[in-house]
């Protein structure tokens, strides 16, 4: 399960959400899918739950969701914009 930390700030944009690192003074932005992926992550959602709704929501195989979400959450995580929780989910 992934945190978002305190020094990570996110607003809705047309089609996606900018997401600000206060940290790196960083911006970065996701499209519709990145931005399902973000609500997921911010309401404390697994990641089973995330490629569950991303296969149903974009029709897409279930594989192909599990890839997209992980490299998400890998670019999320370099970027310092989410952090792994050692809390159980």
């Amino acid at each position: 399960m992934y945190v978002v930390p305190d020094r990570v700030v996110a607003a809705p944009v047309p089609e996606g959400v900018a997401i600000l690192n206060t940290q790196t003074n960083r911006y970065y932005t996701l499209n519709s899918v990145g931005e399902y992926i973000w609500r997921g992550l911010c309401d404390g959602q697994t990641s089973d739950v995330i490629i569950a709704g991303l296969a149903e929501t974009y029709d897409v195989e279930a594989s192909r969701a599990e890839a997209d979400l992980s490299a998400l959450l890998s670019q999320l995580e370099n970027a310092g914009l989410i952090a792994q929780s050692n809390e159980p989910a």
